[in-house]
C-alpha cells in the first residue's frame, strides 16, 4: 500500500549497519524511511500488520529462516514484489530463489544505479 509519502518499502536485513546504510541509501532516491526487520520472523510480523509494496530482502539470515524461506512464506500470504540481496552468487542459491517466481536480485555490496534500476522495474 502506498503511503503519503511514497511506496512503503520493507528491508528485511539482519545484519544492521548494513541495513541502515541500505535505509540512508532509499532515503537518498527519495523512497523515506524504510522499515527494517532483522530476522525473517519479524518481517512477517511486520509484513501482516502493514504489507508493505516492495520487500528487499538478505538471503541470508541468521535465525531459523533464510530469505528464501520467509519470501515463501510472504508469498503465500500477499503477491508483492521481492528483491533478493546477497553476496551469495551460486547457481543453487539463485536456482532457489528463482523459484518463488515474480522476484528480482541485486548482489552485495549494494550500488545506488542497481537499486534505482529495481525501484524502476518494480514499478516505484
Amino acid at each position: 500500500m502506498t503511503g503519503a509519502t511514497g511506496p512503503k518499502i520493507l528491508i528485511v536485513e539482519d545484519e544492521r549497519i548494513v541495513a541502515r546504510d541500505f535505509q540512508g541509501m532509499l532515503g537518498g532516491l527519495g523512497f523515506g524511511n524504510p522499515a527494517i526487520a532483522g530476522s525473517g520472523e519479524e518481517a512477517l510480523r511486520m509484513i501482516d500488520e502493514a504489507p508493505p509494496d516492495l520487500i528487499f530482502m538478505d538471503i541470508k539470515l541468521k535465525r531459523d529462516m533464510d530469505g528464501i524461506e520467509t519470501a515463501f512464506r510472504v508469498r503465500a500470504r500477499y503477491d508483492m514484489p521481492i528483491v533478493f540481496m546477497s553476496a551469495m552468487t551460486d547457481l543453487e542459491t539463485r536456482s532457489r530463489a528463482a523459484s518463488i517466481g515474480r522476484v528480482f536480485y541485486i548482489s552485495k555490496p549494494l550500488r545506488e544505479n542497481e537499486i534505482a534500476s529495481v525501484l524502476k522495474s518494480a514499478g516505484l
